[in-house]
Formats: C-alpha cells, structure tokens, sequence
C-alpha cells in the first residue's frame, strides 16, 4: 500500500458504487494526532488505509475499513518514548441526523455527514486517536520504571535481612 489516498471525498457517490479505497496518508498531515505524539516522530509514517464504502441490505449507508499505523507515544510510568502500533477496525454508517444515529443496529458507529464531501484525513485522524491507549504504558518488561522499581525493592529486601548491630545495646540498656 504506497498510493497516497485523496484527501477529501465524495463519501455518498463512493457508498452508492460500492468502492474500496486503499493506500497510505501521511502522519504528519494529522495536526491533532501529532499533538499526543512525542515530538520527534518520524516525519515518513505513514498511515496504511483500507476502507470499503457500501449500502448494506437494510438500505443503510456505510464505511467499515482497517487502519494502521506506527507512532510513538510517551510511557507514563518512565516517561520516555515507546513505539506502539495503531491497529484499529472500523464500521461507520452514515446519518443526517443524531435521531438515524439512535436507529443504528449495535454493529454501527454513526458518522455524521452533511456535507457531500467528508476530509478522509480528519476522519482516519478521529479514528487513530480513538484507538490511541487511554494511559500509554511500556510492558513490565521494557518499562525503565519498573525496572528501578524491582531494583529498589530487592536493595530494600537486603538491608532488611542484615541483623542491627545495635540490638545488643538495647538489651544492655535493658537490664
């Protein structure tokens, strides 16, 4: 997948043929996405795109797709950067109004559309932000964090089983 996709599409035209788009936008063109990234992402990812427009058989307009991509997020327990892959599904029906999108059936999320037009970049934006972790963190094993932390608790552990060289005198004192 190294086409560029277009940017803006005609969404109910590409619902009404039954297209399928696939291809590549670049990461940085995502201004909003970009903000929860650490700062020095690479410029050259790219965000692999597949996305099937259709009317499914209760007449219902829809877009369902795949999306990936590789960002680097910030660790919250060590606060250093961590690679994480965006690996999101999507299935998205297309409504006028928020009283279609309550009559949606559970497979749907509702998307909005009120103009002919949609931003294919700011929809793939919205869907990799919602597919973002809530609180980035790097496993157990490659957190630096939890490394110190067991490093700590194991020097903690060794001052605990030397014997106090002043409990004899607290004795003498004692008696």
């Amino acid at each position: 997948m190294s086409d560029p996709l277009q940017e803006v599409v005609k969404i109910q035209s590409l619902a009404e043929t039954g297209r399928i788009l696939e291809g590549t936008l670049p990461l940085v063109s995502m201004q909003r996405l970009m903000l929860q990234l650490v700062p020095d992402t690479d410029e050259t990812n790219k965000v692999d795109v597949t996305l099937e427009f259709g009317v499914d058989i209760q007449g219902i307009k829809f877009l369902s797709g795949h999306i990936t991509a590789p960002v680097k997020l910030v660790c919250q327990r060590c606060m250093k950067a961590m690679d994480f892959n965006v690996d999101a599904n999507i299935k998205l029906a297309m409504v006028k109004s928020t009283e279609e999108a309550e009559e949606l059936p559970d497979m749907y999320e509702p998307l909005l559309v009120d103009e002919p037009e949609l931003s294919l970049v700011e929809l793939i934006e919205d869907e990799l932000m919602l597919a973002l972790p809530i609180v980035a963190l790097h496993s157990n094993d490659n957190c630096s964090a939890v490394v110190e932390k067991e490093l700590q608790g194991t020097q903690a552990l060794e001052t605990e089983a030397k014997p106090n060289p002043f409990v004899v005198l607290a004795q003498l004192k004692n008696k």
